[in-house]
């Protein structure tokens, strides 16, 4: 029997994608939403606003008795060599961000990423608000998924978080949301 899971796809340029795997981790063995949120206080790795909103939903669907995993799509990206980088982590993280735009598929990755989208029963994508509109890595996850109609059949969420209240939030959903069901995906 195939194994059966929500996929949680962190959307942000700013997703700690190095330590996804710690994020995950956290979700699974927390027994609620107050001891997710210390022992995500008490860690020392850092999580970007919509990592940690994926996370409490993610979280939920755990509570629910879904499988749950999570993944940023930062890591199927690999940036190009144009600028050398440093040795702090921060800095690789922050020139990572500063080139957004010139970031390109990391074959090896992309892979075990379509693989993870093929096998789960529903995807939550999270995004930050950027104008309205989700973050270029989200962008590129559904442009990714289009390209293959990935989505077809899946159950479909997204989560958007923006700075202020009334910040286009609610159109990052729905232009997501809007997407998906043009993939033929059962959006929620």
């Amino acid at each position: 029997m195939k194994e059966q899971y929500i996929l949680g796809i962190a959307g942000s340029i700013r997703s700690n994608f190095k330590d996804i795997e710690v994020l995950e981790e956290h979700i699974n063995h927390s027994s609620s939403p107050e001891r997710l949120k210390s022992s995500l206080k008490e860690n020392p790795c850092i999580f970007s606003n919509s990592d940690i909103a994926l996370a409490f939903s993610l979280f939920s669907a755990k509570q629910e008795g879904s499988q749950v995993k999570i993944i940023s799509i930062s890591r199927i990206f690999q940036r190009s060599e144009k600028e050398g980088l440093g040795s702090d982590r921060n800095e690789e993280h922050f020139e990572r961000i500063r080139n957004v735009d010139f970031l390109t598929l990391d074959e090896h990755e992309v892979d075990a990423f379509y693989s993870l989208i093929h096998n789960s029963t529903g995807i939550i994508l999270s995004s930050p608000v950027y104008f309205g509109d989700r973050s270029s890595v989200a962008n590129k996850f559904m442009q990714l998924t289009n390209r293959h109609r990935m989505l077809k059949d899946k159950v479909f969420g997204m989560i958007s978080v923006g700075a202020k209240r009334n910040g286009g939030q609610e159109t990052t959903c729905i232009y997501g949301l809007y997407e998906a069901l043009m993939q033929d995906a059962i959006v929620v």
